[in-house]
């Protein structure tokens, strides 16, 4: 009966730690979830971003060589300032940013516009771009990705029987 009472007063020892970390970890996430509005956004903010991305990595589906296609961004602010998007530096000339620089104000969200153009070269291949986006205030890199398949001969044969029949 000793043994088990000593189990039992091991097993108190640990309930006040225990229990003082749920509630600690209640409090954070549900003041995470009361200023972020998501888990997401509670994580970025203790990693020190100034912006959460609404979707880091867009797919924008087929595009044919020479064609354009744009794709927006939507990003918040998780500060209690302003936070200006000065610029972008992106992976490829074939990839421009428009609504740039762009400030946004606390708690707020702003879009912007990627647009990227697909090569002949690229033709039937898959593309991966990515665009830095230059902060205030500074913070972790982040960084908007656009992935599109480019469309290849054998979209054009397909798309020609389609059409004569």
């Amino acid at each position: 009966m000793s043994r088990r009472f000593g189990q039992i007063q091991r097993l108190r020892w640990l309930a006040a730690p225990v229990l003082a970390a749920a509630i600690v970890l209640v409090g954070v996430g549900l003041w995470g979830q009361l200023s972020f509005g998501t888990v997401r956004g509670t994580m970025a903010f203790f990693q020190g971003y100034s912006l959460l991305i609404d979707e880091p990595t867009k797919h924008i589906g087929m595009i044919w060589p020479g064609e354009e296609a744009s794709v927006g961004f939507v990003l918040t602010n998780l500060r209690r300032q302003p936070v200006t998007i000065y610029g972008a530096q992106t992976s490829c000339e074939c990839v421009t940013a428009s609504d740039l620089p762009m400030t946004i104000a606390p708690g707020e969200s702003g879009e912007s516009t990627f647009s990227i153009v697909a090569s002949k070269e690229e033709a039937g291949s898959g593309m991966r771009q990515i665009a830095e986006l230059f902060v205030s205030p500074q913070g972790p890199q982040l960084v908007c990705t656009i992935v599109a398949r480019v469309a290849g001969d054998e979209h054009r044969r397909s798309e020609l029987e389609t059409v004569r029949n």
